[in-house]
């Protein structure tokens, strides 16, 4: 059986994007030095997203 993960970038009143439907803040926000995102991606085969984050992307 596969393993399921769950990566969620929410800010802390729930919501992903601003009211404009900006992300600016997410790619502005700096991660743990030693969490490796290209090792964890690695691991991922299906990702599931909405619309508007995958035109974002």
């Amino acid at each position: 059986m596969r393993q399921v993960f769950f990566y969620g970038a929410i800010s802390l009143d729930g919501f992903l994007s601003t009211a404009t439907d900006d992300l600016q803040w997410l790619f502005d926000t700096s991660l743990d030095k030693e969490f490796d995102i290209s090792a964890f991606e690695d691991r991922i085969d299906t990702v599931v997203m909405g619309n508007t984050t995958y035109r974002e992307t």
